[in-house]
């Protein structure tokens, strides 16, 4: 596994988490928006609340220690853009060293 290597795909699979994160995010964000303009019932659909909970998920851990700096105050929005796009690259740089090491270790296997 190679810095190179690793750092390129690190940085696609960050670039993927983070457009999955903001659409996830932006789909939640406008059916709820939706809803609460009609003046409906706050019964969420199926597709909103899969798309809540994925975006829940991708923004941790950077949405927790966001938090946990800025106990209910805004932060600078310069500071809020920095923890999403590390956010990305963290986990980007998780899922690559994921799928270069299982890819070595099937290579490993496929020689004996």
């Amino acid at each position: 596994m190679t810095l190179r290597r690793f750092g390129t795909l690190a940085a696609i699979l960050g670039a993927l988490h983070f457009t999955l994160a903001l659409g996830s995010m932006a789909v939640a964000f406008s059916l709820s928006m939706e809803r609460f303009d009609a003046g409906q019932a706050s019964d969420e659909g199926a597709l909103e609340a899969a798309a809540s909970a994925l975006a829940n998920a991708l923004w941790q851990p950077g949405i927790s220690i966001y938090a946990a700096i800025f106990v209910g105050r805004p932060g600078p929005w310069l500071l809020q853009w920095c923890i999403v796009a590390l956010n990305s690259l963290l986990w980007g740089a998780a899922l690559a060293w994921l799928v270069l090491a299982l890819r070595a270790r099937l290579k490993r296997d496929r020689r004996f």
